[in-house]
């Protein structure tokens, strides 16, 4: 399953709608269900980087921003310079 199909089943129990308009609330920022759609069909289940870290705080870190989005969000190993 990847990450963003985890998200969706744990924030909505996979309804698509309700996920949108939940994340929506708490985003403060409109996600539509076309948009998540989109992000299923279109884009290979990646989200947009602005809803990431809502997501993230929506599955109480389940699934972070950084399995959403690794090409944008990425942890830097302990003991490297930033």
């Amino acid at each position: 399953m990847k990450p963003l199909e985890k998200a969706v089943e744990i924030i909505a129990g996979g309804n698509k709608k309700k996920f949108s308009e939940i994340v929506s609330q708490i985003s403060d920022k409109p996600l539509s269900q076309q948009l998540v759609d989109r992000w299923f069909n279109k884009t290979n289940c990646v989200c947009s980087p602005v809803f990431a870290p809502y997501i993230e705080s929506l599955t109480n870190g389940e699934v972070t921003k950084e399995m959403l989005r690794p090409d944008i969000f990425f942890e830097i190993p302990k003991g490297e310079a930033a």
